[in-house]
Protein backbone atom coordinates (compact mmCIF):
# COMPACT_ATOMS: atom_id res chain seq x y z
CA UNK A 1 0.00 0.00 0.00
CA UNK A 2 2.82 1.93 0.56
CA UNK A 3 4.32 2.09 -2.72
CA UNK A 4 1.42 2.19 -4.21
CA UNK A 5 1.00 5.51 -2.87
CA UNK A 6 4.61 6.60 -4.05
CA UNK A 7 4.29 5.84 -7.52
CA UNK A 8 0.69 7.47 -7.25
CA UNK A 9 2.29 10.22 -6.64
CA UNK A 10 5.21 10.89 -8.42
CA UNK A 11 3.51 9.78 -11.94
CA UNK A 12 0.72 12.40 -11.17
CA UNK A 13 3.45 15.59 -10.64
CA UNK A 14 5.54 14.23 -13.71
CA UNK A 15 2.46 14.13 -16.08
CA UNK A 16 0.77 17.02 -17.73
CA UNK A 17 -2.82 18.00 -17.82
CA UNK A 18 -3.36 17.25 -21.73
CA UNK A 19 -6.76 18.32 -23.72
CA UNK A 20 -7.66 14.80 -25.58
CA UNK A 21 -10.89 15.09 -27.23
CA UNK A 22 -14.22 15.94 -27.10
CA UNK A 23 -18.39 15.53 -28.17
CA UNK A 24 -20.74 17.33 -29.12
CA UNK A 25 -24.49 17.81 -30.22
CA UNK A 26 -25.58 17.88 -34.08
CA UNK A 27 -28.07 20.19 -35.43
CA UNK A 28 -28.98 18.78 -38.95
CA UNK A 29 -30.29 21.98 -39.88
CA UNK A 30 -27.37 23.86 -38.62
CA UNK A 31 -28.02 27.50 -39.95
CA UNK A 32 -31.64 27.72 -38.04
CA UNK A 33 -32.03 29.70 -34.88
CA UNK A 34 -31.96 26.73 -32.46
CA UNK A 35 -29.68 25.68 -29.56
CA UNK A 36 -28.22 23.64 -27.28
CA UNK A 37 -26.43 23.57 -24.04
CA UNK A 38 -25.01 21.35 -21.27
CA UNK A 39 -25.44 22.56 -17.94
CA UNK A 40 -23.83 19.88 -15.62
CA UNK A 41 -22.01 17.18 -15.52
CA UNK A 42 -20.79 13.77 -13.40
CA UNK A 43 -19.04 10.92 -13.50
CA UNK A 44 -18.75 6.72 -12.90
CA UNK A 45 -16.68 4.43 -11.59
CA UNK A 46 -15.69 3.38 -15.04
CA UNK A 47 -14.84 7.09 -16.66
CA UNK A 48 -18.75 7.14 -18.30
CA UNK A 49 -20.11 10.63 -18.28
CA UNK A 50 -23.07 12.00 -18.03
CA UNK A 51 -24.52 15.25 -18.99
CA UNK A 52 -27.70 17.11 -18.45
CA UNK A 53 -28.73 20.23 -20.64
CA UNK A 54 -31.56 22.11 -22.54
CA UNK A 55 -32.73 22.01 -26.42
CA UNK A 56 -33.64 25.48 -27.29
CA UNK A 57 -36.36 26.08 -29.63
CA UNK A 58 -35.53 28.68 -31.96
CA UNK A 59 -35.91 32.81 -30.01
CA UNK A 60 -37.50 34.24 -32.95
CA UNK A 61 -38.70 31.36 -35.43
CA UNK A 62 -40.12 29.21 -32.54
CA UNK A 63 -38.85 26.22 -34.79
CA UNK A 64 -38.21 22.89 -32.22
CA UNK A 65 -34.64 22.25 -31.81
CA UNK A 66 -33.14 18.81 -32.97
CA UNK A 67 -30.02 17.55 -32.11
CA UNK A 68 -28.37 14.40 -32.82
CA UNK A 69 -26.16 12.51 -29.90
CA UNK A 70 -23.96 10.28 -31.86
CA UNK A 71 -26.96 8.04 -33.55
CA UNK A 72 -30.04 9.12 -31.41
CA UNK A 73 -31.94 12.24 -32.52
CA UNK A 74 -33.77 14.22 -29.68
CA UNK A 75 -36.44 16.81 -31.05
CA UNK A 76 -38.09 19.65 -28.61
CA UNK A 77 -41.86 19.96 -28.54
CA UNK A 78 -44.17 22.93 -27.11
CA UNK A 79 -42.73 25.83 -24.76
CA UNK A 80 -38.64 27.57 -24.91
CA UNK A 81 -37.48 24.12 -25.05
CA UNK A 82 -36.99 20.87 -23.77
CA UNK A 83 -34.19 18.81 -21.35
CA UNK A 84 -32.15 15.92 -22.08
CA UNK A 85 -29.73 13.63 -20.25
CA UNK A 86 -27.01 11.28 -22.26
CA UNK A 87 -24.00 9.56 -21.27
CA UNK A 88 -21.01 9.55 -22.99
CA UNK A 89 -18.38 6.15 -23.04
CA UNK A 90 -14.42 7.11 -21.83
CA UNK A 91 -13.78 7.70 -25.53
CA UNK A 92 -16.43 10.33 -25.77
CA UNK A 93 -18.94 8.46 -28.13
CA UNK A 94 -22.03 8.91 -27.36
CA UNK A 95 -24.42 6.06 -25.68
CA UNK A 96 -27.70 7.29 -25.44
CA UNK A 97 -29.69 10.37 -24.78
CA UNK A 98 -33.14 11.07 -23.62
CA UNK A 99 -35.28 13.95 -23.84
CA UNK A 100 -36.73 15.25 -20.71
CA UNK A 101 -40.18 17.67 -21.25
CA UNK A 102 -44.04 18.73 -20.14
CA UNK A 103 -46.80 19.97 -22.26
CA UNK A 104 -46.26 23.60 -20.87
CA UNK A 105 -43.26 26.30 -21.35
CA UNK A 106 -41.55 26.50 -17.94
CA UNK A 107 -39.35 23.13 -17.60
CA UNK A 108 -35.79 23.84 -16.39
CA UNK A 109 -33.75 20.36 -16.52
CA UNK A 110 -30.37 21.71 -15.17
CA UNK A 111 -29.14 18.84 -11.77
CA UNK A 112 -28.09 15.29 -12.14
CA UNK A 113 -25.82 13.29 -10.17
CA UNK A 114 -24.11 9.81 -10.95
CA UNK A 115 -23.46 6.55 -8.59
CA UNK A 116 -20.57 4.65 -9.44
CA UNK A 117 -22.27 2.00 -10.88
CA UNK A 118 -23.71 4.01 -13.25
CA UNK A 119 -27.51 4.98 -12.05
CA UNK A 120 -28.71 8.17 -13.21
CA UNK A 121 -30.39 11.03 -10.76
CA UNK A 122 -31.78 14.03 -12.65
CA UNK A 123 -34.18 16.88 -11.73
CA UNK A 124 -35.58 20.55 -12.37
CA UNK A 125 -38.58 22.33 -11.90
CA UNK A 126 -41.80 23.09 -13.95
CA UNK A 127 -43.99 26.49 -13.77
CA UNK A 128 -47.46 25.04 -15.33
CA UNK A 129 -50.63 23.77 -13.91
CA UNK A 130 -51.93 20.38 -14.94
CA UNK A 131 -48.53 19.19 -16.93
CA UNK A 132 -47.15 16.16 -16.72
CA UNK A 133 -43.69 15.21 -16.81
CA UNK A 134 -42.02 13.09 -19.48
CA UNK A 135 -38.81 11.07 -19.04
CA UNK A 136 -38.36 9.48 -22.29
CA UNK A 137 -41.61 7.06 -22.48
CA UNK A 138 -42.34 7.44 -18.68
CA UNK A 139 -44.66 9.84 -17.97
CA UNK A 140 -45.73 11.34 -14.71
CA UNK A 141 -49.09 13.34 -14.17
CA UNK A 142 -49.54 16.32 -12.10
CA UNK A 143 -52.33 18.91 -11.24
CA UNK A 144 -49.83 21.30 -9.27
CA UNK A 145 -48.20 24.31 -10.60
CA UNK A 146 -44.54 24.85 -9.68
CA UNK A 147 -43.04 21.68 -8.63
CA UNK A 148 -39.61 19.91 -8.16
CA UNK A 149 -39.04 16.84 -9.53
CA UNK A 150 -36.24 13.67 -9.70
CA UNK A 151 -36.06 11.09 -12.72
CA UNK A 152 -34.06 8.00 -11.66
CA UNK A 153 -32.11 6.25 -15.36
CA UNK A 154 -30.65 3.34 -15.20
CA UNK A 155 -27.20 3.20 -16.32
CA UNK A 156 -28.64 2.10 -19.78
CA UNK A 157 -30.96 4.25 -19.87
CA UNK A 158 -33.75 3.50 -19.05
CA UNK A 159 -36.33 5.77 -16.99
CA UNK A 160 -37.66 3.77 -13.51
CA UNK A 161 -39.49 6.98 -12.09
CA UNK A 162 -40.20 10.02 -11.04
CA UNK A 163 -40.58 11.88 -7.66
CA UNK A 164 -42.33 14.82 -7.57
CA UNK A 165 -42.44 17.45 -4.73
CA UNK A 166 -44.98 20.72 -5.37
CA UNK A 167 -45.72 24.26 -3.73
CA UNK A 168 -49.04 23.82 -1.99
CA UNK A 169 -50.55 26.87 -3.85
CA UNK A 170 -49.36 29.71 -6.69
CA UNK A 171 -49.89 33.29 -7.09
CA UNK A 172 -47.81 34.23 -10.21
CA UNK A 173 -46.55 37.90 -8.23
CA UNK A 174 -45.06 35.94 -5.24
CA UNK A 175 -44.59 32.32 -5.71
CA UNK A 176 -40.40 30.87 -6.89
CA UNK A 177 -38.86 27.52 -7.41
CA UNK A 178 -35.51 26.47 -8.16
CA UNK A 179 -33.83 23.58 -7.85
CA UNK A 180 -30.19 24.28 -7.16
CA UNK A 181 -28.43 20.78 -6.76
CA UNK A 182 -29.20 16.62 -7.00
CA UNK A 183 -25.82 14.91 -5.14
CA UNK A 184 -25.01 10.89 -4.56
CA UNK A 185 -25.15 10.31 -0.73
CA UNK A 186 -22.89 7.40 -0.82
CA UNK A 187 -22.80 6.80 2.70
CA UNK A 188 -26.64 6.59 3.15
CA UNK A 189 -27.27 5.08 -0.40
CA UNK A 190 -30.19 8.33 -1.10
CA UNK A 191 -30.05 11.15 -2.90
CA UNK A 192 -30.10 14.85 -1.44
CA UNK A 193 -31.68 17.55 -3.22
CA UNK A 194 -31.53 21.23 -2.73
CA UNK A 195 -32.89 23.80 -4.54
CA UNK A 196 -34.95 27.70 -2.63
CA UNK A 197 -38.65 28.05 -2.75
CA UNK A 198 -40.68 31.28 -1.99
CA UNK A 199 -44.76 31.71 -1.12
CA UNK A 200 -46.48 28.90 -0.27
CA UNK A 201 -45.18 25.79 1.51
CA UNK A 202 -43.81 23.13 -0.40
CA UNK A 203 -44.22 19.65 0.18
CA UNK A 204 -42.18 16.82 0.22
CA UNK A 205 -44.38 13.27 0.47
CA UNK A 206 -45.78 13.32 4.16
CA UNK A 207 -43.82 16.06 5.44
CA UNK A 208 -44.57 20.16 4.22
CA UNK A 209 -42.10 22.93 4.51
CA UNK A 210 -43.46 26.29 5.76
CA UNK A 211 -44.71 29.24 3.68
CA UNK A 212 -41.42 31.61 2.91
CA UNK A 213 -42.54 35.01 2.01
CA UNK A 214 -39.28 35.87 1.43
CA UNK A 215 -37.89 32.56 0.08
CA UNK A 216 -36.41 29.56 2.11
CA UNK A 217 -33.96 26.94 0.95
CA UNK A 218 -34.65 23.17 1.48
CA UNK A 219 -32.71 20.25 1.77
CA UNK A 220 -34.78 16.63 0.90
CA UNK A 221 -33.22 12.88 0.75
CA UNK A 222 -34.48 10.71 -1.73
CA UNK A 223 -34.87 7.21 -1.51
CA UNK A 224 -33.45 4.94 -4.68
CA UNK A 225 -37.08 3.96 -5.23
CA UNK A 226 -38.32 7.37 -5.41
CA UNK A 227 -39.88 7.78 -2.40
CA UNK A 228 -39.27 11.26 -0.04
CA UNK A 229 -37.69 9.91 3.36
CA UNK A 230 -36.95 13.63 4.97
CA UNK A 231 -37.08 17.43 4.29
CA UNK A 232 -35.65 20.26 6.29
CA UNK A 233 -36.19 24.81 5.80
CA UNK A 234 -33.97 26.90 6.36
CA UNK A 235 -36.62 30.40 6.33
CA UNK A 236 -35.74 33.95 6.94
CA UNK A 237 -37.19 35.83 9.84
CA UNK A 238 -37.06 39.10 10.93
CA UNK A 239 -37.65 40.61 7.38
CA UNK A 240 -36.70 44.61 7.16
CA UNK A 241 -38.15 47.18 5.18
CA UNK A 242 -34.85 48.34 3.30
CA UNK A 243 -34.20 45.12 0.58
CA UNK A 244 -34.59 41.89 2.39
CA UNK A 245 -33.25 38.96 0.08
CA UNK A 246 -31.91 35.40 0.27
CA UNK A 247 -29.95 34.54 -2.83
CA UNK A 248 -28.83 30.60 -2.52
CA UNK A 249 -25.84 29.64 -4.60
CA UNK A 250 -24.69 25.90 -4.41
CA UNK A 251 -24.96 22.84 -2.18
CA UNK A 252 -22.18 19.75 -2.00
CA UNK A 253 -22.28 16.22 -0.08
CA UNK A 254 -19.80 15.50 1.94
CA UNK A 255 -18.52 11.88 2.48
CA UNK A 256 -20.60 10.87 5.92
CA UNK A 257 -23.98 12.33 4.40
CA UNK A 258 -23.81 16.03 5.25
CA UNK A 259 -24.74 18.80 3.38
CA UNK A 260 -22.98 21.91 2.75
CA UNK A 261 -25.16 25.58 1.61
CA UNK A 262 -23.74 28.73 0.03
CA UNK A 263 -25.82 31.49 0.29
CA UNK A 264 -25.69 35.48 1.14
CA UNK A 265 -28.75 37.23 3.09
CA UNK A 266 -29.52 40.77 3.27
CA UNK A 267 -31.72 42.93 5.85
CA UNK A 268 -32.93 39.71 7.58
CA UNK A 269 -32.26 36.80 10.61
CA UNK A 270 -31.81 33.41 9.41
CA UNK A 271 -31.53 30.52 12.75
CA UNK A 272 -29.45 27.58 11.39
CA UNK A 273 -29.79 25.36 15.09
CA UNK A 274 -27.74 27.22 17.65
CA UNK A 275 -26.39 29.90 15.32
CA UNK A 276 -28.40 32.83 14.00
CA UNK A 277 -27.18 34.68 11.39
CA UNK A 278 -28.62 38.43 11.22
CA UNK A 279 -27.59 40.31 8.20
CA UNK A 280 -27.70 44.23 8.17
CA UNK A 281 -29.67 46.45 6.19
CA UNK A 282 -28.71 46.98 2.63
CA UNK A 283 -29.35 48.19 -0.74
CA UNK A 284 -26.96 45.92 -2.29
CA UNK A 285 -24.18 43.52 -0.45
CA UNK A 286 -25.25 41.46 2.32
CA UNK A 287 -23.46 38.82 4.28
CA UNK A 288 -21.85 35.66 2.54
CA UNK A 289 -22.34 31.98 4.49
CA UNK A 290 -21.68 28.21 4.55
CA UNK A 291 -23.32 26.19 6.70
CA UNK A 292 -23.57 22.46 7.22
CA UNK A 293 -26.02 20.01 8.14
CA UNK A 294 -25.55 16.40 9.29
CA UNK A 295 -26.74 13.63 8.22
CA UNK A 296 -29.07 13.88 10.41
CA UNK A 297 -30.53 17.15 9.37
CA UNK A 298 -29.49 19.18 12.22
CA UNK A 299 -27.11 21.84 12.00
CA UNK A 300 -23.36 21.97 12.98
CA UNK A 301 -22.03 25.11 11.88
CA UNK A 302 -22.44 28.00 9.91
CA UNK A 303 -19.23 30.44 8.94
CA UNK A 304 -18.85 33.75 7.34
CA UNK A 305 -16.09 36.19 6.50
CA UNK A 306 -13.87 36.87 9.07
CA UNK A 307 -14.59 41.00 8.34
CA UNK A 308 -18.00 40.85 6.64
CA UNK A 309 -20.01 43.78 5.90
CA UNK A 310 -22.22 45.41 3.12
CA UNK A 311 -19.43 45.58 0.94
CA UNK A 312 -17.51 42.86 1.83
CA UNK A 313 -18.93 39.36 0.81
CA UNK A 314 -18.32 36.61 -2.18
CA UNK A 315 -20.53 34.67 -4.29
CA UNK A 316 -19.75 31.62 -4.48
CA UNK A 317 -19.89 29.62 -7.90
CA UNK A 318 -19.16 25.73 -7.40
CA UNK A 319 -17.93 23.53 -4.18
CA UNK A 320 -17.09 20.07 -3.13
CA UNK A 321 -15.94 18.08 -0.45
CA UNK A 322 -12.96 16.28 -0.49
CA UNK A 323 -12.21 12.52 1.03
CA UNK A 324 -11.68 13.72 4.55
CA UNK A 325 -14.84 16.14 4.64
CA UNK A 326 -13.04 18.81 4.04
CA UNK A 327 -15.54 22.09 1.79
CA UNK A 328 -13.72 23.51 -1.44
CA UNK A 329 -15.66 26.50 -2.59
CA UNK A 330 -14.62 28.76 -5.75
CA UNK A 331 -15.94 32.09 -5.70
CA UNK A 332 -15.51 35.54 -6.54
CA UNK A 333 -15.23 38.50 -3.78
CA UNK A 334 -17.27 42.05 -3.67
CA UNK A 335 -14.53 44.10 -3.09
CA UNK A 336 -10.94 44.68 -2.03
CA UNK A 337 -10.19 43.62 1.58
CA UNK A 338 -11.94 39.92 1.78
CA UNK A 339 -10.93 38.09 5.07
CA UNK A 340 -11.28 34.27 5.10
CA UNK A 341 -9.29 33.07 8.17
CA UNK A 342 -5.84 33.91 7.16
CA UNK A 343 -6.48 34.60 3.51
CA UNK A 344 -6.88 38.04 2.17
CA UNK A 345 -8.59 38.27 -1.48
CA UNK A 346 -7.43 41.11 -2.96
CA UNK A 347 -9.88 43.48 -4.93
CA UNK A 348 -13.23 41.29 -6.82
CA UNK A 349 -10.61 38.41 -7.60
CA UNK A 350 -11.23 35.05 -8.39
CA UNK A 351 -10.91 32.41 -5.40
CA UNK A 352 -10.66 29.35 -4.11
CA UNK A 353 -10.53 28.21 -0.73
CA UNK A 354 -11.43 25.30 1.62
CA UNK A 355 -13.44 25.11 5.29
CA UNK A 356 -12.83 22.19 7.80
CA UNK A 357 -14.52 19.38 8.23
CA UNK A 358 -15.20 21.80 11.32
CA UNK A 359 -16.44 24.80 9.31
CA UNK A 360 -12.86 26.87 9.87
CA UNK A 361 -11.43 28.62 7.43
CA UNK A 362 -7.97 27.28 6.08
CA UNK A 363 -5.70 27.12 2.62
CA UNK A 364 -7.07 29.64 0.07
CA UNK A 365 -5.55 31.19 -3.07
CA UNK A 366 -6.87 33.94 -5.29
CA UNK A 367 -6.37 34.84 -9.32
CA UNK A 368 -4.90 38.02 -9.14
CA UNK A 369 -6.04 40.08 -12.38
CA UNK A 370 -4.11 42.97 -14.06
CA UNK A 371 -5.76 45.55 -14.77
CA UNK A 372 -7.95 44.66 -11.33
CA UNK A 373 -11.14 45.45 -13.06
CA UNK A 374 -11.17 42.69 -14.79
CA UNK A 375 -11.24 39.58 -12.62
CA UNK A 376 -13.52 37.16 -15.11
CA UNK A 377 -16.14 34.45 -13.99
CA UNK A 378 -15.14 31.32 -11.73
CA UNK A 379 -17.43 28.38 -13.10
CA UNK A 380 -16.89 24.94 -11.61
CA UNK A 381 -14.83 23.08 -8.98
CA UNK A 382 -13.91 19.06 -8.79
CA UNK A 383 -11.95 17.59 -6.28
CA UNK A 384 -9.76 14.97 -7.41
CA UNK A 385 -8.46 11.37 -5.41
CA UNK A 386 -5.78 13.62 -3.59
CA UNK A 387 -8.13 16.32 -2.67
CA UNK A 388 -7.24 18.57 -4.78
CA UNK A 389 -9.05 21.41 -6.12
CA UNK A 390 -9.42 21.68 -9.91
CA UNK A 391 -11.21 24.33 -10.81
CA UNK A 392 -12.17 26.33 -14.30
CA UNK A 393 -13.34 29.79 -15.30
CA UNK A 394 -13.48 32.37 -17.71
CA UNK A 395 -10.51 35.15 -18.06
CA UNK A 396 -11.70 38.50 -19.81
CA UNK A 397 -10.03 39.54 -22.54
CA UNK A 398 -6.49 41.56 -22.68
CA UNK A 399 -6.07 40.79 -18.95
CA UNK A 400 -3.02 39.00 -17.21
CA UNK A 401 -3.52 36.59 -14.29
CA UNK A 402 -1.65 35.46 -11.40
CA UNK A 403 -2.09 31.81 -9.83
CA UNK A 404 0.91 32.29 -8.01
CA UNK A 405 4.00 32.18 -10.03
CA UNK A 406 2.13 31.22 -12.80
CA UNK A 407 0.77 33.91 -15.11
CA UNK A 408 -1.55 33.18 -18.25
CA UNK A 409 -2.44 36.54 -20.49
CA UNK A 410 -5.76 36.93 -22.85
CA UNK A 411 -5.36 38.65 -25.86
CA UNK A 412 -7.83 39.08 -28.54
CA UNK A 413 -11.01 37.08 -26.44
CA UNK A 414 -12.47 36.24 -23.17
CA UNK A 415 -10.82 32.64 -22.71
CA UNK A 416 -11.34 29.31 -20.65
CA UNK A 417 -9.00 28.39 -18.07
CA UNK A 418 -8.18 25.05 -16.00
CA UNK A 419 -6.38 25.23 -13.07
CA UNK A 420 -5.48 23.19 -9.92
CA UNK A 421 -5.07 24.34 -5.97
CA UNK A 422 -3.13 22.01 -4.13
CA UNK A 423 -4.61 20.50 -0.82
CA UNK A 424 -1.25 22.27 0.77
CA UNK A 425 -2.13 25.46 -0.79
CA UNK A 426 -0.01 25.61 -3.84
CA UNK A 427 -1.04 26.79 -7.14
CA UNK A 428 0.08 23.30 -9.00
CA UNK A 429 -0.18 24.41 -12.96
CA UNK A 430 -2.89 26.73 -14.93
CA UNK A 431 -3.26 26.71 -18.77
CA UNK A 432 -6.26 28.42 -21.04
CA UNK A 433 -8.17 26.32 -23.01
CA UNK A 434 -8.28 26.34 -26.79
CA UNK A 435 -10.02 29.36 -28.28
CA UNK A 436 -13.06 29.20 -29.94
CA UNK A 437 -13.15 30.88 -33.77
CA UNK A 438 -15.62 31.29 -36.67
CA UNK A 439 -16.21 33.88 -39.81
CA UNK A 440 -18.82 36.17 -38.46
CA UNK A 441 -16.56 36.95 -35.09
CA UNK A 442 -18.99 35.91 -32.45
CA UNK A 443 -17.27 32.56 -31.27
CA UNK A 444 -17.06 31.64 -28.18
CA UNK A 445 -17.61 28.77 -25.52
CA UNK A 446 -18.12 28.32 -21.71
CA UNK A 447 -17.37 25.28 -19.23
CA UNK A 448 -20.05 25.07 -16.98
CA UNK A 449 -19.91 22.09 -14.68
CA UNK A 450 -16.93 20.08 -14.27
CA UNK A 451 -16.01 16.12 -12.72
CA UNK A 452 -13.01 14.47 -12.47
CA UNK A 453 -13.43 11.03 -12.65
CA UNK A 454 -11.53 8.25 -10.87
CA UNK A 455 -8.58 8.29 -13.47
CA UNK A 456 -7.63 12.13 -12.93
CA UNK A 457 -9.59 13.35 -16.12
CA UNK A 458 -11.56 16.38 -16.21
CA UNK A 459 -14.83 15.71 -18.09
CA UNK A 460 -16.34 19.17 -18.47
CA UNK A 461 -19.66 20.61 -20.36
CA UNK A 462 -20.86 23.58 -22.13
CA UNK A 463 -21.91 25.07 -24.78
CA UNK A 464 -19.98 25.78 -28.20
CA UNK A 465 -20.48 28.68 -30.74
CA UNK A 466 -17.74 28.40 -33.72
CA UNK A 467 -14.95 26.03 -33.97
CA UNK A 468 -12.77 24.74 -31.24
CA UNK A 469 -10.19 21.94 -31.39
CA UNK A 470 -9.70 19.83 -28.08
CA UNK A 471 -7.00 16.95 -28.89
CA UNK A 472 -7.50 14.61 -31.41
CA UNK A 473 -11.36 16.25 -31.82
CA UNK A 474 -12.51 19.50 -33.94
CA UNK A 475 -15.71 21.05 -32.76
CA UNK A 476 -18.07 22.46 -34.90
CA UNK A 477 -21.02 24.47 -33.63
CA UNK A 478 -24.34 25.20 -35.60
CA UNK A 479 -25.01 29.13 -35.65
CA UNK A 480 -27.01 29.42 -32.23
CA UNK A 481 -24.77 26.76 -30.69
CA UNK A 482 -24.23 23.26 -29.24
CA UNK A 483 -23.76 20.93 -25.88
CA UNK A 484 -20.12 19.99 -26.02
CA UNK A 485 -18.37 17.90 -23.16
CA UNK A 486 -14.16 17.90 -23.32
CA UNK A 487 -11.77 16.04 -21.62
CA UNK A 488 -8.40 17.16 -19.81
CA UNK A 489 -6.11 14.22 -19.09
CA UNK A 490 -3.89 14.26 -15.70
CA UNK A 491 -5.96 17.35 -14.66
CA UNK A 492 -6.61 15.61 -11.54
CA UNK A 493 -4.29 13.23 -8.81
CA UNK A 494 -5.66 9.74 -9.07
CA UNK A 495 -5.72 8.17 -5.21
CA UNK A 496 -3.76 5.78 -4.47
CA UNK A 497 -6.14 5.01 -1.15
CA UNK A 498 -7.86 1.97 -1.35
CA UNK A 499 -10.92 2.09 0.70
CA UNK A 500 -12.76 -1.02 0.66
CA UNK A 501 -16.03 -0.60 -0.67
CA UNK A 502 -19.42 0.01 1.09
CA UNK A 503 -17.57 1.39 4.11
CA UNK A 504 -17.48 4.87 4.31
CA UNK A 505 -15.00 7.14 4.56
CA UNK A 506 -13.15 8.53 7.49
CA UNK A 507 -14.13 12.56 8.19
CA UNK A 508 -10.29 14.15 9.51
CA UNK A 509 -9.72 17.40 10.74
CA UNK A 510 -7.81 19.82 10.41
CA UNK A 511 -6.61 18.56 7.23
CA UNK A 512 -3.81 19.65 6.24
CA UNK A 513 -2.44 19.51 9.99
CA UNK A 514 0.45 21.55 11.35
CA UNK A 515 2.89 19.00 12.52
CA UNK A 516 2.95 19.11 16.37
CA UNK A 517 -0.95 19.64 16.62
CA UNK A 518 -3.71 16.52 17.11
CA UNK A 519 -5.70 15.67 14.05
CA UNK A 520 -9.13 14.56 14.90
CA UNK A 521 -10.97 11.42 13.06
CA UNK A 522 -14.60 11.40 13.00
CA UNK A 523 -16.27 7.71 12.48
CA UNK A 524 -20.21 7.38 11.00
CA UNK A 525 -21.28 5.93 13.89
CA UNK A 526 -20.37 5.26 17.56
CA UNK A 527 -17.94 2.24 17.61
CA UNK A 528 -19.18 -1.27 18.89
CA UNK A 529 -15.39 -2.50 19.56
CA UNK A 530 -12.38 -0.46 20.21
CA UNK A 531 -10.69 -0.09 16.15
CA UNK A 532 -7.13 0.06 15.95
CA UNK A 533 -5.72 2.89 14.52
CA UNK A 534 -2.59 3.36 12.27
CA UNK A 535 -0.51 6.13 10.60
CA UNK A 536 1.59 5.56 7.63
CA UNK A 537 4.31 7.45 5.86
CA UNK A 538 4.60 7.08 1.67
CA UNK A 539 6.69 4.24 2.16
CA UNK A 540 3.59 2.27 3.83
CA UNK A 541 5.46 2.80 7.80
CA UNK A 542 3.30 2.98 10.88
CA UNK A 543 4.91 6.44 12.40
CA UNK A 544 1.84 6.16 15.12
CA UNK A 545 -0.52 3.92 16.50
CA UNK A 546 -3.43 4.66 18.89
CA UNK A 547 -6.99 2.63 19.33
CA UNK A 548 -10.26 4.56 19.58
CA UNK A 549 -12.05 3.10 22.78
CA UNK A 550 -15.56 0.92 22.14
CA UNK A 551 -18.70 3.46 22.42
CA UNK A 552 -16.42 6.61 20.86
CA UNK A 553 -17.43 8.93 17.44
CA UNK A 554 -14.02 10.53 17.74
CA UNK A 555 -10.45 9.49 18.34
CA UNK A 556 -6.91 11.59 17.56
CA UNK A 557 -3.15 10.99 16.38
CA UNK A 558 -0.25 13.66 16.76
CA UNK A 559 1.53 14.84 14.18
CA UNK A 560 4.60 15.79 16.72
CA UNK A 561 7.96 14.83 15.06
CA UNK A 562 6.58 13.77 11.64
CA UNK A 563 7.95 15.73 8.47
CA UNK A 564 5.77 17.33 6.51
CA UNK A 565 4.07 15.31 3.70
CA UNK A 566 1.41 12.90 2.86
CA UNK A 567 0.41 10.11 5.01
CA UNK A 568 -2.43 7.61 5.05
CA UNK A 569 -4.87 7.07 8.21
CA UNK A 570 -6.01 3.46 8.81
CA UNK A 571 -9.14 3.06 11.38
CA UNK A 572 -10.20 -0.37 11.39
CA UNK A 573 -11.41 -0.72 7.59
CA UNK A 574 -11.48 2.85 6.89
CA UNK A 575 -9.00 5.16 5.40
CA UNK A 576 -8.54 8.50 5.01
CA UNK A 577 -5.19 10.93 3.77
CA UNK A 578 -3.69 13.32 6.28
CA UNK A 579 -1.47 16.07 5.21
CA UNK A 580 1.39 17.53 7.49
CA UNK A 581 2.24 21.07 7.21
Amino acid sequence: MGLALTLGLSAAHAQTPTWTNGAQTVNPAPTNDTGARATAIASDAAGNGYVIGVLQNGAGSGVPATRAFGSTSLSSTTGFGDGFVAKLSPSQQWAWAVRVNSTGEGLTFSRLAATPAGDVYAGGVTQDDNSPITVGTLTQASTSGYKVFVTRLTTTGQPQWIAVAPLTAFASATSRLSMQSVSWDAAAGNIVVTGIYQGSALAFGSTTLPSAPLGGMFVARLSTAGQWLSAVAAVPTNLGTTAPDLNFYDAAVGPQGQVAVAFRLRDAQLSLGTTTISAPASTSGGTAVVAQLSAANQWQWATVPTNSSNSLYYTTSDMKYDPSGNLWLVARSSANGLQLGSNTIANTNQFVVRLSAAGQWGVGGSIGASPSDSPGTPRGLAVDGQGNAVVTGQLRTQTSYTFGSQVLTTTTTTRTYVARFSAAGQWQYAQLAPTATNTAGNADYSLNDATVDASGNLLAAGSLTGTAVFGTSTLVSAAYGDAIVVKLANAGVVSALRQKAGVAPLALFPNPAAAGTLATLRLPAVSTAALPVTLRDALGRAVRTSTVPTGRLEGSVSTAGLAPGLYLLEVGAQRAQLVVE
